[in-house]
């Protein structure tokens, strides 16, 4: 009778899910960037349109301000600053400077909602009195929303590196953070371009 012997030792088979795709929360925050960019460039279409055909364009009643205006430019140019920091430390693995980013980037989201919404209770028009106001306040709401979404996002992103979820070896929310917040800075220049420079 003649033995049987194996010349290498059985492997078992990999695992079915294998590794995640790199990058798809990277992604998906450019295209929502590039979806919201074409939203508010086409705001800024319809605003110059109606500004060129409808006469007077803004109401007598419309208060300008440009010191608020300015101020949530400066505000949310400060955040932008801030974001990239906390990827930065993301990156070097420095969880301390990580969490005083995110934490100072919500601090600024939210005193820029506080000056937009303060701007928009001082308007002594509604949405449907005239174009202008229709316009104008679309714009702003459509602003407040992608910053409460960004807020939520930091806010995210700050409790998964306080877990060690994001961390040097794996910064993808991170950057994708920090792509949507460029997006939400350039979204809000564009309103202050329109609000205020334009007029």
């Amino acid at each position: 009778m003649a033995a049987t012997t194996t010349t290498g030792a059985t492997r078992a088979l990999p695992s079915a899910g294998g590794e995640r795709p790199r990058n798809v929360l990277t992604l998906t925050a450019l295209l929502a960037g590039a979806g919201g960019l074409m939203l508010f460039g086409a705001l800024l279409g319809v605003y110059l349109m109606l500004r060129s055909r409808v006469e007077p364009f803004i109401p007598e009643d419309a208060l300008l301000d440009n010191y608020l205006g300015n101020m949530m430019m400066i505000t949310i140019g400060m955040s932008a600053l801030t974001v990239e920091w906390g990827y930065s430390a993301v990156r070097r693995a420095v969880t301390a400077q990580a969490k005083t980013a995110y934490v100072m980037t919500i601090g600024f989201a939210l005193a820029f909602l506080n000056l937009l919404w303060y701007s928009a209770t001082q308007t002594d028009y509604g949405v449907a009195s005239h174009p202008y106001g229709t316009v104008i306040t679309i714009m702003a709401v459509a602003l407040g929303v992608l910053l409460a979404v960004g807020i939520g996002f930091a806010l995210l992103t700050l409790f998964r590196v306080m877990g060690a979820q994001v961390s040097a070896a794996d910064p993808e929310q991170a950057r994708a953070l920090g792509w949507y917040w460029q997006f939400t800075v350039v979204a809000s220049a564009i309103v202050w371009y329109t609000v205020v420079v334009l007029k």
